[in-house]
């Protein structure tokens, strides 16, 4: 079958392709669960997606928090007949779920697509690897930071205070890869510092939580935590 070089866009594919549907759904809501059948590829509009697994001893990991303009679930168009993760979503999200089949055919037939679709996989490869550089080089204070910098998606919306849903510091040890004790401690420093405020229901995340990224304790003296969490 030839490839047609067709303009994509989603909202054609909406309106009249089988198979494919928007969805809105709330903070909390479970897209899909680890074990279940794989049919579907998703594409996050907007929103946060949390992706974990539960190992065969019952220990459940954080593997990624997803971002707008990410795809997942991708793993159906690989053959893969059940879900590897689970997917919840931390906030409001706006999703668009594809059928698999759908979305193999559209990789056939539309090159637009095709591209369009590679390139967010691409983009997932890349944080992914970039989050596992954190890890390997990074004290879990800084990879705190980085965290909650990203969940305000720091750098995107433009204002100096950007307020997020609270997730709770043992949701945070497990993203962070680090201990609840150990990230209690250093959000209580943070809030001390003026980087962060808090209550019972949101995070307010300041541009001065900046300075953990951009600040070398051992070489400035700054008052950030001298050693390592790994």
């Amino acid at each position: 079958m030839n490839r047609v070089p067709l303009q994509f866009d989603f909202a054609d594919l909406l309106v009249g392709t089988p198979g494919v549907c928007r969805e809105t759904i709330t903070a909390d809501t479970t897209v899909f669960r680890q074990g279940e059948p794989a049919d579907f590829v998703y594409y996050l509009i907007s929103g946060k997606i949390k992706l974990s697994a539960v190992s065969a001893r019952g220990k459940e990991a954080i593997v990624a928090v997803l971002e707008s303009d990410e795809i997942f679930g991708a793993h159906c168009l690989l053959g893969y007949g059940t879900r590897g993760m689970t997917a919840v979503a931390l906030v409001a999200s706006d999703i668009i779920k594809i059928r698999g089949d759908v979305a193999r055919s559209l990789m056939d037939r539309n090159v637009s697509f095709d591209e369009f679709l590679i390139e967010r996989l691409i983009k997932g490869a890349r944080r992914i690897e970039e989050q596992l550089l954190d890890q390997m080089f990074n004290s879990s204070e800084k990879r705190l930071a980085r965290t909650l910098l990203s969940l305000a998606n720091y750098g995107k919306k433009g204002t100096p205070n950007i307020t997020i849903p609270k997730l709770s510091q043992e949701m945070l040890a497990e993203m962070v890869g680090s201990t609840r004790p150990r990230i209690n401690q250093f959000m209580n420093k943070f809030r001390k510092l003026g980087y962060i405020d808090y209550d019972n229901s949101t995070i307010t995340v300041h541009h001065s939580l900046l300075t953990v990224l951009l600040s070398d304790a051992k070489e400035t003296g700054s008052p950030l935590e001298h050693g390592e969490d790994q």
